[in-house]
């Protein structure tokens, strides 16, 4: 994969509190969105909730990105909650896993921001 390339799943809190969902691709610093970003039935935001992220990224030419995201203690959901696909040759080879968080510019807080990974889990299929 080229240096600076990659798929992103997003997960956005609205002010409403709904989760939303989304996919985008970044390639020599733009970040283009697959699609819309789509809210994430029966999955709500509140502070201290903590949320399950699972993404699968699979094939090339084009690659399927899928992602869901559920509370933790809720099942988790049977279908994927959101599935991309993209063909973008600088992208249709191997790459590595991460994970970032942000907050945007126009965000307004009553107190402090807490993000944390745990059980990050990168596999490939056998």
């Amino acid at each position: 994969m080229a240096p600076g390339s990659e798929y992103r799943v997003h997960t956005r809190f609205s002010p409403d509190g709904a989760v939303l969902l989304g996919v985008a691709k970044a390639n020599g610093g733009t970040e283009t969105p697959l699609g819309e970003e789509v809210p994430v039935p029966g999955v709500s935001h509140v502070p201290g909730r903590t949320l399950v992220v699972r993404v699968r990224v699979r094939g090339a030419s084009p690659t399927t990105i899928d992602a869901k995201v559920w509370a933790v203690g809720a099942p988790e959901p049977s279908g994927w909650q959101v599935t991309r696909t993209d063909a973008e040759e600088a992208l249709q080879s191997a790459g590595a896993v991460g994970v970032r968080a942000s907050l945007s510019d126009s965000s307004v807080l009553d107190g402090p921001v807490r993000f944390s990974v745990d059980d990050l889990n990168a596999t490939s299929p056998k």
